[in-house]
């Protein structure tokens, strides 16, 4: 390891072998905003008309909807089909709807802070990919350029955020090159490294579950890969205390996630349409642009040029991380064909990512770092200027492979736009069947559409039997308060969808509730009158698994000062 103290733009030693400092941007990083501005070029003219705009932009308003109703954080969408509710803010990862949530109501636009947050993510995503390449190089910020450069013009993450409105899972990827920054750091600075992997991993977790479900893997098999020379296993303990705290800080999402999903309607998400073996493309198609999870031809000659170098360097020590990273990607690939279905089929929750074409998001952080570590392999010994004219080409090919993509994408019509703004108020929501997924599966397993048909206005959420009067005086959603009279023991029923966290009291007193037919809510009342009180709460997976987060919250700060102290060592 050398005693390298800054990112340089000339050759270094061993891929993944040097120490390269803290590196410090140089006039040479401001070839860094030429992928970014080039990849926030549709963004300019509005939120994308990709494939779920509509379900997308409804989940960012109905989050910040019940972040305004004082669910913090969110676990019932109060507010959709026609006012039933959801459970969804319980399985679909929250960061992406948190942050454009906040902006949009910074800017007072729900479609506005939904592309704030894209041209946030994206600006990280390119960040992250550069610091995570320069470490994985040795220092080499020509490397990190490439590979974010690669990166953030792969026309898979171009597809997820203008073609097909996968926002979440695009800004999962510009998260988890944070994560692998921190394996590469473990070697120098422990506390830093274990910091680093723990917050980024945790976020892609919170993120996106599907792609950290494989990115967790790809993390865990580089730290093990990195270090498995006797020599270097005392950064093990840094990997799995990052890894472990990752797990705690996302806690409070995955943890009620996998205790409450035989509770909703999963099942649709793995059968039919959605089951994998349906969704194995053509392996052609895996390298063009045909359809919006294409990779493009420059994903297939890097590849092809990491796995010639992987051959060719066989011996030579400072290839490792090349040859990792191919054995990798060529593992992704296998993957998305049909000759790994047994694969899939004895892997547990690998039939979640439905679509095996998925995994094009972490082959395309593995073909960022790929490419950085080739640049660095071949150029070693080149002059100066002969290196940045490959830097050069490199970025106009990663600029031309992104351009079938970028021209794809087209915004929303003025007349969209207005229509949207309107239909995304809680009044709006409330008094349609808007939905914010294609399918019903984060619905209770014992909810009947039918009940749809049947539910009253959001001003009358209580359905009385003949002999009982009701009275509301607050719907808020969530929280319900109305007077009833009675005349003998009856049931009521709540426009609302029954699940766990309902908590119903009269006059003080907690009363007895149930599940109708159809899966709403029932309140036992007794002859007579009184004030029924009804609020919903997180499941108790949901509030045991907060406390779980938040002690690993503590332990994560504490790692973060001691990193700080460590580099003032």
């Amino acid at each position: 390891m050398s005693d390298q103290r800054g990112a340089s733009d000339g050759p270094s030693g061993d891929v993944g072998q040097e120490d390269p400092g803290e590196p410090r941007f140089s006039a040479w990083d401001a070839l860094l905003a030429v992928p970014v501005l080039v990849a926030l070029w549709p963004l300019v003219r509005g939120w994308p008309r990709g494939h779920d705009w509509r379900h997308e932009l409804v989940k960012i308003a109905e989050f910040g909807h019940a972040v305004g109703a004082g669910q913090l954080p969110p676990h019932w969408a109060e507010n959709l089909y026609g006012g039933l509710g959801s459970t969804i803010f319980l399985f679909y990862a929250p960061v992406y709807a948190a942050v454009a949530s906040a902006a949009g109501a910074a800017l007072g636009s729900v479609p506005r802070g939904g592309v704030i947050a894209l041209i946030g993510f994206t600006i990280l995503g390119a960040y992250t990919m550069y610091r995570a390449a320069v470490h994985m190089t040795g220092g080499e910020a020509q490397a990190g350029r490439i590979a974010a450069a690669v990166f953030i013009l792969h026309p898979y993450l171009i597809g997820d955020v203008l073609l097909r409105s996968a926002t979440s899972e695009f800004a999962a990827l510009c998260v988890v090159p944070l994560a692998l920054w921190g394996v590469f750091e473990l070697r120098r600075r422990p506390h830093k490294g274990a910091a680093l992997l723990a917050g980024g991993l945790g976020l892609t977790v919170v993120t996106h579950n599907i792609t950290a479900l494989v990115m967790s893997a790809i993390v865990a098999a580089a730290g093990a890969w990195l270090y498995r020379g006797r020599g270097e296993r005392s950064a093990w303990p840094w990997l799995l205390l990052g890894m472990g705290l990752a797990l705690g800080l996302s806690a409070f999402f995955w943890l009620p996630a996998l205790a409450l999903r035989d509770l909703v309607q999963t099942d649709s998400m793995v059968t039919g349409r959605f089951d994998f073996r349906e969704n194995f493309p053509a392996f052609g198609s895996l390298f063009g642009y045909s359809r919006f999870f294409g990779a493009g031809w420059l994903a297939a000659l890097i590849l092809a040029a990491g796995l010639a170098g992987a051959l060719r360097w066989r011996r030579d020590a400072s290839a490792g991380a090349i040859r990792f990273l191919v054995a990798v990607a060529l593992a992704l690939v296998a993957l998305m064909t049909p000759l790994t279905t047994v694969v899939w089929e004895h892997t547990p929750l690998l039939p979640y990512l439905q679509f095996p074409w998925r995994l094009q998001g972490p082959l395309a952080v593995v073909t960022g770092l790929l490419a950085a570590g080739l640049f660095s392999q071949r150029s070693r010994n080149w002059p100066s200027g002969r290196r940045h004219g490959l830097e050069a080409a490199v970025l106009a090919l990663a600029l031309a492979n992104s351009l079938p993509h970028l021209l794809a994408g087209q915004p929303l019509t003025p007349e969209e736009r207005a229509w949207t703004e309107a239909a995304l108020t809680p009044a709006a929501l409330s008094s349609g069947v808007f939905r914010a997924s294609v399918l019903d599966e984060y619905l209770p397993v014992s909810a009947d559409p039918s009940a749809l048909a049947e539910r009253s206005s959001r001003g009358a959420p209580v359905r009385a039997p003949l002999g009982a009067v009701t009275t509301v005086h607050r719907d808020l959603g969530s929280r319900i308060s109305f007077d009833v009279a009675a005349e003998s023991e009856s049931w009521l029923t709540l426009q609302r969808w029954g699940f766990p966290g309902w908590e119903a009291r009269i006059e003080g007193r907690i009363a007895a509730t149930r599940v109708d037919s159809l899966g709403r809510l029932q309140v036992r009342v007794g002859a007579g009158s009184g004030r029924v009180e009804l609020r919903k709460r997180a499941p108790g997976a949901r509030r045991a698994a907060l406390v779980l987060s938040a002690f690993a919250c503590l332990l994560w700060t504490g790692l973060v000062l001691s990193a700080r102290r460590e580099g003032r060592a």
